[in-house]
């Protein structure tokens, strides 16, 4: 992590109005690193602190030469929660899961259709890859990305109602997801 990089997410958070900014700082020596979090009145001066004791890669310059002490990650919220979801190291990506019950309600009807014409799969492809754009251009609260890396299976059958059901089966299964992605905003 760069300093820059880590100066940006810390105006992000004050702009966003996050409660919580979390700063993983890696100690050689330890096996995995800790996590600091600071509230929301403290980061103006948290930003003037790391500005000043961290080099540009965000390495503690008091400690160079005697111990490696760095930056690794940043990241903002409104709960301890959303700082420790996303500073966890591979964690699901809300983007991939929406995508990827796309994909596979795309790939079985490609499967299971295959006199359709190909004007019928690229309609099926547009419709379906409208419903990614919609999905990604939303911004979606931590809680809300749990929830939707939670229940993939929930959003594949709603695409697939989308694709093979009746409006009302599909406008339903929309609500309901939508009520409970909500409810964990």
């Amino acid at each position: 992590m760069k300093k820059k990089q880590f100066a940006a997410v810390f105006k992000n958070a004050i702009a966003n109005h996050a409660a919580y900014i979390g700063v993983g700082i890696q100690t050689e020596g330890s096996s995995r690193p800790e996590i600091i979090i600071n509230p929301i009145e403290n980061f103006e001066e948290k930003l003037k602190y790391y500005r000043a004791a961290y080099d540009e890669d965000m390495v503690l310059v008091s400690a160079k030469g005697k111990k490696d002490i760095r930056i690794i990650a940043v990241a903002w919220g409104d709960s301890f929660s959303d700082i420790e979801f996303q500073m966890t190291e591979n964690r699901p990506d809300w983007k991939k899961t929406i995508s990827d019950a796309i994909d596979r309600v795309v790939n079985r009807m490609l499967e299971g259709n295959e006199d359709v014409s190909k004007e019928q799969r690229d309609a099926w492809d547009a419709v379906l890859e409208g419903y990614k754009e919609q999905f990604f251009s939303r911004r979606y609260s931590i809680g809300q990305q749990k929830f939707i890396t939670e229940n993939a299976e929930l959003y594949e059958d709603m695409f697939e109602t989308c694709m093979n059901g009746s409006n009302e089966e599909f406008k339903e299964k929309f609500l309901h997801l939508s009520k409970e992605l909500n409810r964990h905003a």
